[in-house]
């Protein structure tokens, strides 16, 4: 069951999540005439980059058969189907806080031979069905690629480099026993899990100071790129700005940067843990969501502080930020709230947290937290029914374009947040938000919309310049329900420690909330239903 397990988990994240000090007012947001109403004003000529194909990923942990993952004899062929058909890009293994304390050599082998463990958050023990070849296979069926997460909390530099020379080494014995005659090629290696963290017992056993960290990445670095000298490396930073009294060191990755910045590849930050409730009672659900829809704005500059740090400690290599885990987290036992992770309201925030990931180029992979699970956490239910936020990534893996340009939004309506747990008030956010890119042959334009009004639909003007459209009509994308509490169905099994109260009171069928398509005309305004998010594809030329 390992409910402590969860309860553990669940705890360390909220600890370490961002709070970005005292908010500031929204930046000035671009102006339209009341004639104009809101205009979304895209630019095609004006081409920012590629949209990082790193930023689709999502976390599989070890334990649990992968979160219901495997399913004996093999992975379950409807999961691998959904993990497919969401896009994932990246799969992060084995944690979480599982990493820091995961023997690599138990998921090698024979299935039948590898031990079970203790789960060293919970009095749980779990197999190892799913490893390192079982993660490879999964990833080469789905069109993902593999990120590893060593241990550096109880390991050492020795086995994270003969994790290494298992994947990587053209004559590696173990991995050929294993039907793997080819090297696997695995580039993302992230050293350690929040080791900054001492929140409980389990942690404070392997937490260490930025210093004794900064040491220690080097010594892995060494180890790891003798095995193979072409990885890319992932050192663990600290969202800036944090005022969670557990995480001691605002000093964190500064001292990583200016210690290892010749050795680090990519910066990981887990920034974007929403909202959290702690103590409230009985809160509102509007005030709750407006408080969760306004945090990727703090996420916003919390990433603009991390590329600034960057920027001065920028060495011989070109650093990128990682955001190895991120998604909505309201509570873990209350059972109004434990199951919000399902609902529309839920998807509306994931999709504005890509946005902000967009906006930001130095940001060049995101992992969100999890893919499938036994508990509320995962993004696909524990019956395997995709939870609404699951169709928010795959709007941007389906449903966009691969090089971005310049949108932007005038005259959105703004709303304000109140604090709400450990996410602190907002002012004066735009309700509405865009980006928008082309297709790899630049013959379609996708603008990508999300209106977080709580109950009012927005008309919105599209402006385009440098790219003409082929005709007058163009195809919307559209995610969205009924209300923002609207979700696919109950997500909560039985053993659950808590008779939950489902968030509308009401279950509602998968198919009622899933991407839509509809024709629109260019010719008139493009509506937006409230809490939703749509993209307008329009068939054209660059001009």
């Amino acid at each position: 069951m390992n409910v402590h397990g969860r309860l553990a988990l669940i705890t360390v994240l909220a600890l370490q999540c961002l709070w970005c000090g005292p908010q500031q007012a929204a930046e000035h947001q671009p102006q339209a005439s009341a004639a104009e109403g809101i205009v979304c004003r895209v630019d095609a000529r004006r081409e920012l980059g590629q949209v990082p194909r790193r930023l689709f990923g999502t976390n599989v942990e070890w334990f649990n058969s992968a979160g219901g993952l495997w399913k004996e004899p093999s992975i379950n062929t409807e999961l691998e189907r959904l993990a497919r058909g969401q896009g994932i890009s990246v799969v992060r293994f084995p944690g979480g806080t599982l990493s820091d304390f995961y023997n690599w050599r138990d998921g090698i082998g024979p299935r039948q031979r590898r031990p079970i463990r203790q789960h060293p958050t919970d009095s749980g023990r779990s197999g190892n069905p799913f490893g390192t070849p079982e993660l490879f296979r999964f990833c080469r069926a789905i069109g993902a690629e593999p990120m590893i997460t060593v241990n550096a909390g109880t390991g050492t530099a020795a086995d994270a480099a003969a994790w290494v020379a298992y994947c990587n080494k053209k004559d590696s014995r173990d991995r050929l026993a294993d039907g793997m005659a080819e090297p696997l090629a695995i580039r993302l290696w992230e050293v350690g899990n929040e080791l900054y963290l001492a929140g409980n017992p389990v942690e404070k056993s392997i937490s260490i100071s930025p210093d004794a960290y900064a040491e220690r990445f080097l010594e892995y670095a060494r180890a790891m790129r003798s095995a193979d000298p072409a990885i890319e490396l992932m050192a663990q930073g600290v969202a800036q700005s944090t005022r969670i009294p557990i995480v001691d060191y605002s000093d964190w990755t500064k001292t990583v940067l200016t210690r290892c910045a010749d050795d680090i590849d990519f910066i990981a930050v887990h920034n974007a843990y929403f909202p959290i409730l702690i103590a409230e009672r009985t809160p509102a659900a509007k005030d709750v969501y407006l408080a969760l829809w306004a945090s990727p704005e703090a996420v916003d500059r919390s990433l603009s502080g991390l590329e600034r740090l960057i920027a001065q400690h920028k060495k011989t290599r070109d650093i990128g930020i990682a955001v190895t885990e991120w998604g909505a987290i309201f509570s873990i036992l209350d059972p109004v709230w434990s199951d919000h992770v399902k609902t529309m309201g839920t998807a509306v925030y994931c999709a504005r947290i890509m946005q902000v990931f967009l906006s930001h180029p130095a940001v060049r992979i995101a992992n969100y937290f999890k893919f499938a699970d036994t508990t509320p956490m995962g993004w696909v239910s524990f019956s395997r029914v995709p939870k609404v936020p699951y169709y928010s990534l795959a709007m941007f893996t389906q449903h966009f374009g691969s090089r971005l340009v310049e949108a932007s939004i005038a005259g959105s309506p703004l709303f304000s947040s109140p604090q709400m747990g450990l996410t602190a008030a907002e002012k004066n956010i735009a309700e509405v938000t865009a980006v928008a890119a082309l297709s790899s042959t630049r013959d379609r334009l996708f603008v990508n919309i999300i209106n977080r009004s709580w109950d009012a639909g927005r008309s919105i003007r599209l402006d385009l310049a440098g790219f003409a459209p082929a005709g007058d009509s163009a195809v919307v994308w559209s995610l969205a329900a009924p209300g923002p509490l609207s979700h696919n169905g109950p997500d909560v099994p039985d053993w659950w420690p808590v008779k939950v109260v489902e968030p509308d009171g009401r279950a509602m069928p998968q198919e009622q909330i899933t991407i839509k398509q509809r024709q629109v005309s260019l010719q008139q305004p493009v509506e937006i239903p409230p809490h939703a998010v749509i993209t307008v594809e329009i068939p054209g030329k660059p001009l």
